[in-house]
């Protein structure tokens, strides 16, 4: 059901930012409202899925920064006030590691996303010079065979005959 809707509603692009923020903090609130019942380390683990989620999806730096910095200060606020530090201080190289990777896979993505995007406008550029290649073409072969035709109209009007032999001595053409 879920995939199917997904494939059948278009976000606008502008949109799939905010939208996605919406998202991201409304998992957020349920995992920092869940923290009081499974604990520090539990919930350290659901934030460092949700930092590798939010550097998986999206492809604005603003936006990817901002809500790692909400993640990261969300968290660190809730276990600052719920927990003891020797609690919560376990999960901090771990939150840093997915941080990392997840900062990785963000900037490849986006690396990739803005190449593709310059080769998509690099294509239609030369799709468009090819097109214009072709009706040049195509407008040359036009005045070509007019020309020919009417070369080949003065020729068979001639009073004269005239023919085009080949450096081998065959006949290739008579008007008489």
């Amino acid at each position: 059901g879920l995939v199917w809707s997904l494939k059948r509603v278009c976000v606008n692009a502008r949109c799939a930012h905010p939208l996605f923020a919406l998202a991201v903090l409304s998992v957020q609130g349920h995992v920092l409202d869940d923290m009081r019942f499974v604990g520090a380390a539990r919930s350290g683990t659901d934030i460092c899925l949700m930092i590798l989620g939010i550097g998986c999806f999206i492809l604005s730096r603003r936006w990817f920064y901002a809500l790692v910095l909400t993640t990261f200060v969300s968290w660190a606020i809730a276990c600052g006030t719920l927990f003891h530090p020797a609690e919560w201080r376990p999960m901090v190289q771990p939150l840093l590691g997915a941080l990392t990777l997840s900062v990785l896979v963000h900037e490849v993505r986006l690396i990739t996303y803005t190449r593709f995007a310059e080769m998509r406008s690099r294509d239609q550029r030369h799709a468009a010079q090819l097109s214009a290649a072709m009706a040049e073409l195509e407008e040359n072969e036009r005045a070509l065979k007019k020309q020919n035709q009417l070369m080949n109209g003065i020729v068979r009007n001639l009073p004269v005959i005239v023919y085009r032999i080949d450096e081998t001595g065959i006949l290739h053409e008579s008007n008489g």
